[in-house]
C-alpha cells in the first residue's frame, strides 16, 4: 500500500528541496507519517531512487567527511608546527640556556682525556687538535649537548674546518665558545644574503687593492 505522504514531500520543488535537506543534512529521511521516504520511493516508484540515494549518501559520508577531516588535520599540524617554531626561537634567544649548555660542554672538553696534547696550563689556552676534537665529538655526552644546543648534525671534519676559520691546525676553547653559538639552528635567508654581501664587499676591496 502506497504512503500518500511520499507524494506530498516530493510534490513541489520547495518540498523536494526541503526533503532532501532534511535527509542529507539533518539525517531525517522520513515521510510525514514517519516512514522511510527513499525506501518507499524505491518500492513504489523505481529502483533508481534507491541507487541515487545510495550514491549521494556515499559521497556525503566519505567525500565531504574526508575533506573536513583533512582540513582539520592540516590546521592541527600547522598549529603544532608553528608552536615548535616559536619554542625553537625562544630557545635560541635564551641566553641563560645557552650559557648553561656551553659551560657543560666546556667542562666536558676540559675533563676529556683526549686533551693530552694541550700545551698550556690555563683552560682558556687549551689547544685541541683535529684528532682530539674528533674523539671529543664522538662522546655521547658531547653529541647530546650538540643536539640540545640545536647544532646541525654535520660531519666532524666539516665542523672542525668551520670553527678553524683562520686555517690553523688546532682549535682553542675560545674558538668553540665563539663559533658554536653562531652555528645554532638552520641558516635563514637573511644570514645567507648577509654572507653573500660580505663576500662581495671583500672582493671589491681586494680589487681596489
Amino acid at each position: 500500500m502506497k504512503d500518500q505522504n511520499v507524494d506530498i514531500i516530493f510534490s513541489t520543488l520547495p518540498w523536494t528541496l526541503f526533503t532532501l535537506w532534511r535527509c542529507f543534512v539533518g539525517g531525517d529521511c522520513s515521510t510525514l507519517s514517519g516512514q522511510p521516504a527513499f525506501a518507499l520511493l524505491t518500492h513504489d516508484k523505481h529502483w533508481i531512487y534507491g541507487l541515487i540515494y545510495g550514491i549521494v549518501l556515499f559521497v556525503m559520508t566519505f567525500g565531504f567527511f574526508n575533506v573536513i577531516v583533512g582540513m582539520w588535520v592540516e590546521n592541527t599540524l600547522h598549529a603544532a608546527k608553528m608552536n615548535d617554531v616559536v619554542r625553537h626561537r625562544q630557545r635560541l634567544a635564551d641566553k641563560a640556556y645557552l650559557s648553561k649548555k656551553m659551560a657543560e660542554l666546556v667542562s666536558l672538553i676540559v675533563d676529556h682525556r683526549a686533551l693530552g696534547d694541550t700545551c698550556a696550563t690555563k683552560n682558556v689556552d687549551l689547544i685541541i687538535s683535529y684528532t682530539s676534537f674528533r674523539e671529543i665529538a664522538q662522546d655521547s655526552r658531547v653529541r647530546r649537548l650538540f643536539t640540545e644546543l640545536d647544532l646541525p648534525d654535520v660531519d666532524v671534519t666539516d665542523l672542525f674546518d668551520v670553527l678553524n676559520a683562520d686555517g690553523r691546525q688546532y682549535l682553542t676553547l675560545k674558538d668553540l665558545v665563539v663559533g658554536l653559538p653562531k652555528l645554532r639552528g638552520t641558516a635563514t635567508r637573511t644570514e645567507i644574503v648577509h654572507n653573500g654581501l660580505m663576500l662581495r664587499a671583500m672582493q671589491e676591496t681586494l680589487r681596489d687593492m
